[in-house]
């Protein structure tokens, strides 16, 4: 009987708690929550397809530029198409690392090769981390790479990227292909500074 009076005042406790009306509003809540989650989901793709245009359109600006020969602005446009590349998580990280090459090339054409340097070293290393160690556009990274150590005075490092540069090309191309006499001719460009 004791036992049975503890369980029945027990019962009266949580019949007095409103169970019912808790548990409909909680459900209630949570779909509520639901659908403000569904339109942040929402709002974030268009937000995103709205920078992923912007992006082209940065890249379209930094085209134009270069055709002009302004190359200060071709890579101011170019590295602010990076900075928006790495905000949003729709790019690949190839995507990233095309656009590194991109950001090199300008300033390597201004003559900023610290800067030019920067960038090498982030689309190797992004490189390096998503492809295959005989893919030509690793060996593409590694020849921006030598000019950016090529132009900062660092022959040895600069040789030392190109001879990777030859040595992957070497594998995805016949022996007489073009690339290879390219990355020949760079290498002999190396050794004449």
């Amino acid at each position: 009987l004791l036992k049975e009076g503890k369980i029945r005042a027990a019962l009266k406790v949580l019949d007095d708690a409103h169970l019912e009306e808790k548990a409909e509003a909680s459900l209630a809540a949570i779909q509520e929550s639901k659908r403000g989650i569904q339109q942040l989901e929402e709002t974030v793709a268009l937000r995103t397809q709205e920078v992923e245009q912007i992006i082209a359109a940065y890249k379209l600006k930094a085209e134009g530029h270069e055709l002009l020969f302004e190359y200060r602005k071709t890579a101011q446009a170019y590295e602010k198409r990076v900075e928006l590349m790495e905000a949003i998580s729709s790019v690949t990280d190839l995507e990233l690392a095309n656009a590194y090459r991109d950001v090199a090339a300008a300033y390597q054409e201004v003559g900023e090769y610290t800067k030019a340097m920067e960038y090498s070293l982030r689309d190797v290393q992004l490189c390096e981390n998503l492809l295959a160690q005989n893919a030509s556009t690793l060996a593409d990274s590694y020849v921006r790479l030598a000019i950016s150590h090529q132009d900062l005075g660092d022959y040895e490092k600069a040789l030392a990227a190109q001879q990777k540069a030859i040595s992957i090309k070497g594998e995805v191309y016949e022996s007489n292909h073009p690339r290879i006499a390219t990355s020949y001719n760079n290498l002999a460009l190396i050794y004449k500074d």
